[in-house]
């Protein structure tokens, strides 16, 4: 549970990203395409709500499908589809947080307690990310609000890379042990054929 005797400034801004091509499923916007019953926007909202009620939605398309959720919807700055550190950027921009916590829009079995770890981890650094014991999940991941010029002075010099900025700024990786919550929903194969099945034809 979010623990309500924080501040505003205190408790992390949840960001969702949601802004990607689509480009391994036909070219959906894959935070709403369908996964055990729900689009995948969905399950990444529950991760995030125990961790923070302060949730911001970056997408570069389906604004108005966005909206419904009932958070803020932010798009890149260009549209240019820049990769996830252009919707950080962009997202980090409209938080009065001083923390960010970081998802993915593909990773509906990830647990929120690796989210809450994380957020613990940065008040000994500014910016920290995930790594599932077998590879580094960059986009899984946290960072003081503060970071936010330093990532939007990486892309100007053409940084797309996310793992290239943690390293950029000595960000702490955290390890875990279970890489199975991190698996990216990218296939086509794995989602429900009743709700997506457009996608095949």
């Amino acid at each position: 549970m979010v623990d309500e005797r924080l501040s505003t400034h205190e408790i992390p801004t949840g960001i969702i990203l949601a802004g990607g091509k689509g480009t391994r499923v036909g070219g959906a916007d894959k935070g709403l395409l369908h996964y055990c019953g729900r689009p995948l926007i969905h399950h990444m909202l529950d991760i995030l709500n125990p961790v923070t009620n302060n949730i911001v939605v970056n997408c570069n398309r389906s604004d108005t499908e966005y909206a419904r959720l009932g958070y803020p919807v932010v798009s890149d700055a260009t549209q240019d589809f820049d990769g996830p550190l252009a919707g950080i950027v962009a997202a980090g921009q409209v938080s009065n947080s001083a923390m960010l916590c970081v998802v993915p829009c593909d990773t509906p079995h990830l647990s929120s307690t690796v989210l809450s770890h994380l957020v613990v981890e940065l008040r000994h650094c500014d910016a920290v990310y995930a790594h599932d014991g077998q590879r580094p999940q960059p986009l899984v991941c946290a960072l003081r609000r503060s970071c936010l010029p330093s990532m939007a002075d990486y892309l100007h010099a053409g940084g797309r890379s996310a793992i290239g900025w943690f390293q950029h700024v000595r960000g702490r990786e955290v390890r875990f042990s279970n890489p199975q919550q991190f698996i990216n929903i990218n296939q086509l194969d794995q989602l429900d054929d009743s709700n997506n099945n457009h996608l095949r034809t």
